[in-house]
């Protein structure tokens, strides 16, 4: 017991087969009291909450996990080396003490009350959800997959490097404040770090599914509800069926094959539709996005649940710090569902009726308190958000919204106030007429609209692909059953004279202010500047919500008769049938991610013995610098490069990868390894290499510091590099072959200083920090050769710099290369060095704007509204074409006759009855 207590791993990966299951069981004793005894503790002491079992068990790990992420957060950045096992047997005694005094001195008994259809159907569903990610994981050879390769590298990076070494590491700009979380349980947890957060990602699997249920519970103060909300949200997917049906495999696949079909489906319906990123992130995405769309679902949960008890004051205080808790942890972790948390605060704010003044000043001051927080700490990770401006406007959204919500509820009591009783009392009669009249209106309209959007699809072949903007009929495609779900239960609730109750209300707003966003952001992305892709904000968080409302359109009344027996058999035959095709997605995931064992899709790692021992070779080995580079001959989406990550070291780009392993000059390799701490070189021991370069003569002529059947590693201080006293003067610079002029020169090095108006030329590298400058001067066309050492140069006009090539400091939104990068305006550089085909340059600034080809195959802001456009010239369907084309007129005939029978059949039914009379 002691060794497990006292263990300390210094590899990053152990195979589970070498673990035994009593140390997994101690591990996972662990993680619990990790994540349950902090906010335990805090509930007992200070908050002292009526929450049930069900929501203690999820509401806990919110508060602890806020808690463990701020004490890591200051552990790194003031370097205060806490001891975090002697902190646990802390919380321990801490636990059972007030155990002891809160149930011996209270005379409280520890039964629960725990009902057990709940916990039957809450099991069934993790329990599905466990095996399809097991699967996923690659069952007893578990590893990781899909994003979670990153999400190991910044955990791992934090325990080899820490928090200063990653914000000044020039490749490293992802928020942090999961990996804070996951550095502490790693550090408690007596398992090596990779094997802790697979535990992690199975934990999380557990918290989304209890995350959903609190809040349909919540909503709508039914269990039945929420677990139906839950079982679709699950296990219903998208419409890959259909292709496999239209488009079936003539035989069995190979790996490759089976990965290339599933790709096809996903590229045809959308990668985010169901077949390869799963709805419920039952995938590769199962820490950072999981975890945060947990957080999304419970925060709202708290909210809601804040609202129904703000008149008696009941859990308020406990309630909205559950909320305030999850936004700054997403805010800080992910950022994407922040603004979404602030629009579902503006939701509540509008259509609830009934608020304490207790409750509005807590919310508003919880707001405030987690708005703060967030700067504060965004502030101090300048690097990763001082990027992009708008992510210190992100945190203040809820108090903005909260405050406009109550000016608005505010103007609306003053004008309520002003008008006379009985115009309030006959108006709102009118409106709700008007309302009972509206709502069967929009109850046929949204039905026929979302038949033409699934038309609009199927008239022709389309592949939606990487949704860069939303096409009009892509969401009924991105949906899948789970919209058709949704659309049949808005009709049901709107042909239905009962009145919708507010949690329904709540979530169907929330739904129609999404939609608005997701509107508003295309348009500014087309018309302004591109913020972000509509992923994973479409679809990804809008399924929850089209379960929640699906769940509704199922509930009957018990009734003792015959009706009530036949509606419950044909709602159990009508969700079985809808099962049996929706839940296919589930199998294509998990059988693409099984197959796809590695980070990027198709790119295979295979993972395997010899894997894991590069990984924990490299993540033993000190660090010899701030941070480490490891140089390989491929950029990070091979798998002979990224298989690096799960150490906390990082490759390089493809530019600088291509400078070093292609230069004959090893001085060139000089100038890169003083400027960034490249310690390894890793070559796959199966394939050749057939370049004539420095690189490659080198490293046949040195041994491996480390090798075995699959890798070989080198270390750069192995190769004999010339050196060159002409360095830049930061860690930033760029390259180019050849730079083409047109405009007017100045030019200035040691020896001379040249000032040319209108000329046209080139800048030719002669090595040594030499370059020629040819230039002919328009107006006389004379022509003039200078060369110049080392000089500083400022052109206005035009530039293209040729084959250029930068560190990430330069013109990192193209990815850091061009073939030709064309700047119009005024530039100003220092050419510090050159060699054979190739011009260093530092101190890079202009003034304008530059073009960049070729054209991306990705999305790069600049190009993004001419890749938009050819977007929607490849897949958009005019509407009006939809409508006139033989479905969209067959449809329309349908929707016509079904409205006739609706308002014929009652006049049919009474001109029987006083048949029958009469």
């Amino acid at each position: 017991m002691m060794a497990i207590i006292s263990y300390d791993s210094y590899i990053a990966f152990d195979e589970w087969n070498n673990i035994s299951l009593y140390r997994i069981v101690i591990a996972l004793l662990y993680l619990l009291i990790v994540l349950y005894a902090p906010a335990y503790i805090i509930d007992k002491a200070l908050l002292r909450s009526k929450w049930d079992i069900v929501e203690k068990i999820g509401f806990y790990p919110v508060i602890s996990t806020l808690i463990l992420s701020l004490i890591e957060y200051f552990n790194l950045l003031f370097k205060m080396n806490i001891s975090y096992r002697f902190l646990t047997v802390i919380l321990i005694g801490i636990v059972v003490l007030l155990i002891y005094i809160y149930h011996r001195h209270s005379h409280l008994s520890l039964c629960v009350n725990v009902n057990l259809v709940e916990v039957l159907g809450l099991g069934i569903v993790i329990g599905f959800k466990i095996f399809i990610f097991y699967s996923v994981l690659g069952e007893e050879n578990a590893f990781l997959r899909g994003d979670m390769f990153g999400d190991a590298h910044r955990v791992a990076f934090l325990i080899k490097y820490g928090l200063g070494a990653y914000l000044t590491s020039p490749v490293e700009d992802y928020p942090l404040f999961y990996s804070f979380l996951w550095s502490v349980i790693s550090k408690v947890i007596p398992l090596p770090y990779v094997n802790t957060i697979i535990c992690i990602s199975f934990f999380n699997q557990v918290f989304l599914i209890l995350a959903l249920y609190i809040l349909a519970k919540v909503a709508f103060r039914d269990s039945r509800s929420a677990l139906l909300s839950v079982v679709f949200w699950t296990f219903l997917s998208g419409f890959s069926w259909v292709i496999l049906k239209v488009d079936a495999p003539a035989t069995s696949f190979s790996d490759s094959g089976l990965l290339d079909y599933i790709e096809i489906i996903s590229r045809r319906l959308g990668k985010y539709s169901g077949s390869i990123v799963s709805p419920t992130y039952m995938d590769g995405h199962a820490l950072t996005r999981l975890w945060s769309l947990g957080l999304f679902l419970i925060s709202i949960g708290a909210l809601l649940r804040a609202y129904f008890g703000n008149i008696d004051n009941s859990n308020l205080r406990g309630d909205l710090i559950v909320f305030a808790s999850c936004f700054i942890q997403v805010f800080l972790g992910h950022i994407t569902e922040a603004p979404l948390l602030a629009l579902a605060l503006f939701a509540l704010i509008l259509i609830g009726d009934k608020f304490s003044s207790n409750f509005i000043r807590t919310l508003g001051l919880a707001t405030i308190i987690s708005s703060t927080i967030c700067l504060i700490i965004a502030i101090s990770l300048y690097s990763i958000y001082g990027a992009n401006r708008i992510f210190f406007l992100i945190p203040l959204t809820p108090a903005l919204l909260f405050l406009f919500g109550i000016s608005i509820k505010h103007m609306y009591g003053l004008m309520i106030k002003h008008v006379s009783t009985y115009v309030v009392i006959y108006s709102r009669g009118f409106l709700n007429k008007i309302l009972k009249k509206l709502k069967i209106f929009l109850s046929i309209s949204l039905v026929y609209i979302y038949g033409l959007m699934l038309i609009a699809y199927w008239i022709r072949p389309k592949w939606i692909n990487w949704p860069i903007a939303t096409l009009w009929y892509s969401p009924a495609v991105e949906w899948g059953f789970l919209g058709l779900l949704f659309v049949f239960s808005l009709t049901r609730i709107g042909f239905e004279e009962r009145k919708m109750h507010y949690g329904l209300k709540y979530i169907i707003f929330l739904f129609i202010l999404q939609l608005i966003l997701l509107i508003i952001l295309n348009y500014w992305n087309y018309y302004h500047f591109y913020v972000t892709t509509p992923y994973p904000f479409h679809p990804i968080l809008f399924l929850p919500l089209l379960a929640l409302v699906a769940s509704q359109g199922f509930i009957i009344n018990k009734l003792k008769n015959k009706r009530y027996k036949l509606k419950k058999a044909f709602i159990i035959m009508f969700i079985t049938l809808i099962f049996s095709f929706g839940s296919l997605d589930n199998v294509l995931s998990s059988s693409f991610w099984k197959t796809n064992n590695g980070w990027w899709l198709k790119s295979q790692l295979n993972p395997s013995r010899d894997d894991y021992e590069l990984i924990n070779f490299l993540y033993k080995s000190s660090p010899s610098s701030v941070y480490d580079f490891v140089l390989t001959f491929y950029d990070e989406r091979k798998p002979s490069s990224y298989v690096v990550y799960p150490s906390g070291m990082a490759v390089l780009s493809q530019p600088l990868i291509d400078i070093l392993i292609y230069t004959n000059d090893s001085r060139e390799i000089y100038i890169l390894s003083r400027v960034l701490p490249i310690r390894y070189i890793l070559i796959p021991r199966n394939e050749s290499f057939y370049i004539n370069s420095f690189l490659v003569r080198a490293i046949q002529n040195v041994y491996p510091i480390f090798s075995n059947s699959k890798y070989m590693l080198y270390s750069l201080s192995q190769l004999n590099l010339s050196e060159t006293r002409l360095l830049p003067s930061s860690n930033d610079f760029l390259t180019a072959k050849i730079i083409i002029l047109e405009g007017d020169l100045s030019l200035m090095d040691e020896n001379d200083t040249y000032v040319l108006r209108d000329v046209k030329g080139e800048i030719l590298p002669l090595g040594e920090g030499n370059v020629l400058v040819k230039v002919r001067l328009i107006n006389n066309n004379m022509t003039l050769n200078i060369t110049a050492t080392a000089p500083t140069i400022k052109i206005k006009g035009n530039i293209t710099l040729v084959a250029m090539k930068s560190t990430w400091g330069y013109f990192r939104e193209i990815r850091c290369s061009a073939e030709r990068l064309i700047i119009s305006g005024e530039s100003l550089f220092k050419i510090f060095n050159t060699f054979e085909n190739r011009i260093y340059i530092e101190s890079f600034n202009f003034d304008g704007k530059y073009e960049a080809y070729p054209f991306p195959t990705y999305l790069r802001q600049d190009y993004a509204k001419e890749m938009i456009e050819r977007y929607w010239k490849n897949n958009h369907e005019n509407p009006l074409d939809v409508l006139t084309s033989p479905p969209g007129i067959v449809w329309t005939l349908i929707i016509i006759v079904v409205l006739l029978v609706y308002k014929l059949a009652p006049l049919y039914m009474l001109i029987a009855k006083n048949r029958q009379n009469t």
